[in-house]
């Protein structure tokens, strides 16, 4: 009952959850299962599907006649990241947007409740995230992502890495408006854009608390997924080194990675977790 009047104090505070999906029907029912057992009720979930797997289909048609909250859109091809994001924004109806990826897992049941409790209560945020358990396609545990709650540190790392999980992320609808939405422009990392953006515009608060499962996938970049990765990390760098310090480091950064990845892929799938490692100490996590 406590919950419940609490949560009434905030009444048209609805959440847009955003869930994209392809092919990955042997995650969703983790995924969507841990929205509906959120505590706080006043949510929407607009799945966007690209591409027509019609498991997929099914599965999420099942989950749509059970919830009235659950809104479907499928797109006949398959579309960038920002695209399809950008489309599900654009039909949202709450206040505010949160991120929830198809292979991804909401673990902490309070999660939106708590999010939009310190949006409501603090003005100058714009997003809030957290912290999140890293697991394998197994669900096991592979490791503690710990971004970084301290905004002057925030600031000075975010253009050598996305200071934000993305599928932990909860942010107000109209400032993504206000900022351009995800740039369909970049093929990789639009989730990182995306967050830049908003730092110049607002703070954001990290919630040290793991409310996520993050599922991490090693080793299945094709050479071309890399090229386009080193490109879209060049164009973000590029577009943001003005407004962030610390620039000359991040193309230090993009030059590293620029040469790992011209490296054999038997070396490369031999160092990937080490490199990775390497990454966290130094920037996303802190003591």
């Amino acid at each position: 009952m406590t919950d419940y009047l609490f949560q009434n104090l905030y009444s048209n505070e609805k959440v847009s959850v955003v869930l994209l999906t392809v092919n990955r029907i042997e995650y969703l029912d983790e995924s969507i299962s841990s929205l509906l057992a959120q505590t706080y009720v006043d949510w929407e979930l607009l799945v966007v599907q690209d591409g027509n797997n019609i498991d997929v289909t099914n599965k999420i048609k099942y989950f749509k006649e059970k919830d009235k909250r659950i809104f479907f859109y499928q797109r006949p091809n398959l579309n960038s990241i920002g695209s399809s994001i950008n489309y599900a924004i654009n039909r949202a109806t709450g206040k505010y947007i949160a991120i929830l990826d198809d292979d991804d897992i909401w673990i902490d049941t309070n999660k939106l409740q708590e999010q939009v409790t310190l949006l409501q209560t603090n003005k100058k945020l714009g997003l809030t995230a957290s912290w999140a358990i890293g697991i394998d396609k197994n669900g096991n545990k592979v490791s503690e992502i710990k971004k970084s709650n301290h905004i002057e540190f925030i600031r000075k790392s975010c253009l050598m890495s996305n200071p934000v999980i993305h599928s932990s992320a909860l942010y107000r609808k109209d400032l993504a408006f206000k900022i351009g939405l995800y740039n369909e422009n970049i093929q990789d990392y639009q989730d990182w854009d995306f967050v830049l953006k908003i730092l110049k515009e607002v703070e954001i608060m990290i919630i040290p608390k793991f409310m996520i499962s993050y599922r991490i996938w090693e080793g299945n970049s094709t050479s071309t997924k890399v090229a386009s990765m080193i490109k879209s990390t060049y164009m973000i760098i590029s577009c943001h080194r003005k407004y962030f310090p610390n620039s000359y480091f991040a193309f230090i950064y993009y030059l590293f990675f620029l040469i790992y990845s011209k490296l054999p892929m038997r070396i490369q799938k031999i160092t990937t977790r080490h490199i990775s490692m390497l990454k966290k100490n130094l920037i996303n996590n802190y003591s």
